[in-house]
């Protein structure tokens, strides 16, 4: 008798990656976002600082971070989005 355990195996991969994972993550990632927000605190001076170099200067942000919406949010939030022509 053949044994395809190999094969059922790569099947069995297969079938996590392209169809369970996503899934999984899509679910995962607003709790993680929403973890790391509950602990995000902009320093006290931010807006100042903000206010001050936007009367003088365009403003703009680029981040690393991974989840475009929420920088979005926590901009808002804390009252800084308005001082950024882009972020």
């Amino acid at each position: 008798m053949h044994d395809d355990r190999t094969i059922v195996e790569s099947r069995i991969e297969r079938e996590l990656w392209e169809r369970l994972l996503p899934h999984l993550h899509d679910a995962a990632l607003p709790l993680t976002v929403e973890a790391w927000h509950a602990h995000l605190q902009p320093d006290r001076e931010a807006v100042d600082v903000l206010q001050t170099l936007g009367a003088h200067k365009v403003l703009g942000l680029i981040t690393n971070f991974d989840y475009p919406p929420h920088i979005h949010r926590a901009l808002a939030e804390h009252g800084m989005l308005r001082y950024f022509r882009t972020v």
